[in-house]
């Protein structure tokens, strides 16, 4: 019996993937101040499970995940939670996702699915909300009506597997945010024109109709002169993922470093690549009122990108790059010379590119291969290329050795795993991101 440990204060149970259901009267350990999972057994092993209502007297502080609430019997149970008096820094909330157009796994009519999550309010000192496989038409009130005074400390969220919701709730309103993930919500057509002053990271993933993404506002100002609004003036990395129609208006946000493009064509990977380019000097009235182009990329990752045979000519303006990734693109057949234009690139990783076949860049510093067959001859020799000026080449995660045998200075020879124990990429992107500055 559960209730005996009088005296316990933190069950730790997060790696216990079998877990069914929380055992009865685990409400009755009143000692109990942190508990990684709550899982709320299915209808028919009610009897020897714990229902939601069994948190009403814990007083749990930290982080908690509560598992199947698809399997909640009464939205009642749900209010008696209590979460809203529960002093959390962290919630995630589950429900029981099916496949496909199924939606959740639910005991509960539709209308009060919706009131469940209504009833779920966490506590106004929350910093991280993660929903997961909540399947109905619309998000409760103290999201959409009022999240900024019902959360106001919210400064991460996560929504996830929610198939039937076509708006997000009003984020903007959350002035502290500075990390947002979107995945896998199917409905959603657009972001709308919030404003996020702290966001720092934004990952959009698995948005097949998402197309309309405003990027900078352009309002009148007092005395009636347009001026521009950047609606992301702090977003440094951005990550877009299966959004094969997704289109930044009009512009990436400016201060974005880090920027990964994976699942999309080839047409709309260069159109997105073009957003991040500088303007014309010569552009009319119109083009004026465009934001500043984007001339902080420093680090792109491109990869599973459909029927990419060559690499868009919109590479060619990102002249601040210093790092590339190409993975798992296997259509890509040749990498133009021009790249090699791009003076501060110093390191390019290729893996995963099976049609490849490699040309020289002087500027490369490091080049890394992995899995690029028509690269290296049966010898394991690089084909018609020549990697003698690049300083550190691995091939299939192992120092290249033809070069490694060429190479008689020690300053040409890699560091040792003990002397890389951050590499230069990691110390800059640490450094960069710290002292990234805002485009207000």
């Amino acid at each position: 019996m559960i209730q005996k440990l009088t005296k316990l204060r933190v069950l730790l149970n997060n790696n216990c993937s079998e877990l069914k259901g929380m055992p009865r009267g685990i409400g009755k350990v009143v000692s109990l101040q942190e508990l990684s999972v709550f899982v709320i057994g299915k209808q028919d092993r009610v009897e020897h499970c714990a229902s939601i209502s069994e948190l009403a007297h814990l007083k749990l502080v930290g982080k908690l995940e509560i598992n199947g609430l698809g399997n909640v019997t009464s939205p009642v149970d749900a209010k008696a939670a209590n979460l809203i008096e529960k002093n959390l820094r962290s919630l995630k909330l589950v429900w029981n996702v099916l496949s496909g157009e199924e939606g959740m796994d639910t005991v509960l009519p539709a209308e009060e699915i919706d009131t469940v999550l209504e009833n779920l309010q966490p506590h106004q000192k929350l910093e991280n909300l993660k929903l997961e496989g909540y399947a109905r038409g619309k998000f409760p009130s103290w999201m959409m009506n009022r999240i900024g005074s019902c959360l106001p400390n919210l400064v991460e969220i996560q929504l996830a597997n929610i198939p039937r919701c076509s708006s997000l709730p009003p984020l903007g309103q959350l002035p502290f945010l500075k990390e947002l993930t979107v995945r896998n919500m199917p409905a959603i057509t657009n972001l709308g024109v919030d404003k996020f002053p702290a966001l720092r990271s934004l990952e959009l993933s698995c948005m097949p109709v998402l197309r309309e993404w405003v990027t900078v506002l352009t309002v009148d100002d007092e005395e009636g002169r347009r001026e521009r609004v950047p609606i992301f003036p702090c977003l440094t990395h951005l990550y877009l993922k299966e959004c094969p129609k997704l289109r930044p208006e009009p512009c990436l946000p400016a201060s974005v470093g880090f920027l990964t493009i994976s699942g999309t064509s080839s047409g709309n990977l260069s159109l997105i690549l073009e957003r991040a380019t500088p303007l014309d000097d010569g552009g009319d009235a119109a083009d004026s009122l465009q934001p500043p182009p984007n001339k902080e990329l420093w680090d792109l990752t491109i990869e599973k990108c459909q029927q990419l045979t060559c690499l868009p000519e919109s590479l060619r303006s990102l002249t601040s790059l210093r790092y590339m990734t190409i993975k798992d693109c296997e259509d890509l057949e040749r990498i133009e010379d021009w790249l090699g234009e791009l003076a501060d690139l110093r390191l390019l990783e290729i893996w995963g590119c099976s049609s490849l076949r490699y040309h020289k860049m002087t500027a490369l510093e490091e080049l890394e291969i992995k899995d690029c067959p028509l690269l290296l001859d049966a010898d394991g020799q690089f084909v018609d290329t020549s990697v003698d000026h690049i300083k550190y080449v691995t091939v299939n995660e192992s120092e290249y050795e033809y070069r490694k045998q060429a190479s008689s200075s020690p300053q040409q020879e890699k560091s040792s795993p003990e002397e890389e124990e951050s590499s230069p990429k990691e110390e800059e992107k640490k450094s960069w991101t710290k002292n990234a500055v805002c485009h207000n």
